[in-house]
């Protein structure tokens, strides 16, 4: 499902919640989102407000390391109204190692 403004006011409409992806189909807010995330103090206040949760694992062979981050705080959002109900953003960090190799990843969510 893609991340796009009608999929969320459908969801609403029918009394749901959402959690979806942002990614390439909404480029500029991708964007402020990463950049936003990208503020260390920030995130150091996210850890210390409890909005944060890490969680290390074994799976396929690898070490899957995740670092939560979620905030309330999406007054700065551009396009905000167009978000129905939009209460939360967050990022997923992704790191992996297998067989001595590292990666990492990231994922932008939206939230109501």
């Amino acid at each position: 499902m893609g991340t796009q403004t009608e999929i969320a006011k459908q969801i609403m409409g029918q009394k749901g919640d959402y959690v979806l992806a942002v990614k390439g189909n909404q480029p500029t807010l991708h964007q402020d989102i990463i950049e936003y995330f990208a503020d260390d103090a920030l995130l150091l206040a996210v850890k210390q407000a409890g909005h944060y949760k890490r969680t290390v694992e074994k799976a396929r062979g690898q070490i899957e390391k995740r670092e939560y981050y979620q905030t309330n705080d999406i007054g700065w959002v551009s396009r905000k109204e167009s978000w129905k109900k939009l209460s939360s953003i967050g990022m997923v960090e992704k790191k992996w190692r297998r067989m001595g190799k590292s990666r990492l990843n990231g994922d932008i969510t939206l939230a109501v």
